[in-house]
């Protein structure tokens, strides 16, 4: 390499531009220790800040309390007991839906408001007429409700009952369509 290809390469004003940002970044750091060594020289002994004892003083009986303070009790690592019959809640939902189907079909036809108004008037001249064979006294014949409204009666009233909901819920989890086929 000739000196002259080695001239062309340089360009002296990048050179000065370089050497100048060193000089001023090391006056800087001087600068920036002499101030700092200033500042931390006359490290006298101060005496104590009064709110710092109290602070102190305070933080040190909220550290007692919490030691003493009672541990609560630990918790038990034995899961729930997993009842041994588990279609026992199973029957024991259909013997309810059961029961209140047939306390409903029990209950008396509602009599209608014309018969209530119409009373029995005794007759003066009425002939006694023979007596008539016995007949177990029933109920007039009322239309039977169907099964799903009677289901539809029993589950309203299942509704404000929050353990038969919870087993309603479970039912249909358990015996409905699976997750796939859902709609």
């Amino acid at each position: 390499m000739t000196p002259q290809l080695l001239h062309a390469e340089v360009d002296t004003f990048q050179v000065a531009i370089i050497v100048l940002a060193v000089i001023f970044s090391f006056l800087k750091w001087l600068w920036e220790q002499w101030t700092g060594n200033k500042l931390q020289l006359p490290e006298e002994p101060e005496e104590p800040d009064p709110t710092e004892e109290l602070r102190r003083q305070l933080q040190e009986q909220a550290r007692r309390r919490a030691a003493a303070a009672p541990q609560p009790p630990p918790i038990p690592a034995a899961p729930p007991p997993v009842p041994a019959e588990p279609w026992r809640e199973v029957r024991k939902a259909w013997r309810e839906i059961r029961e209140a189907a047939q306390a409903q079909k029990q209950q008396p036809p509602p009599v209608p408001a014309a018969q209530r108004q119409q009373s029995p008037r005794p007759k003066a001249a009425e002939v006694p007429s023979p007596p008539a064979p016995a007949i177990p006294a029933t109920p007039p014949a009322v239309v039977q409700t169907t099964p799903a409204n009677a289901m539809l009666t029993s589950l309203h009233s299942l509704r404000h009952d929050p353990a038969a909901m919870r087993r309603a819920i479970v039912l249909g989890e358990v015996l409905g369509p699976p997750k796939a086929l859902q709609g």
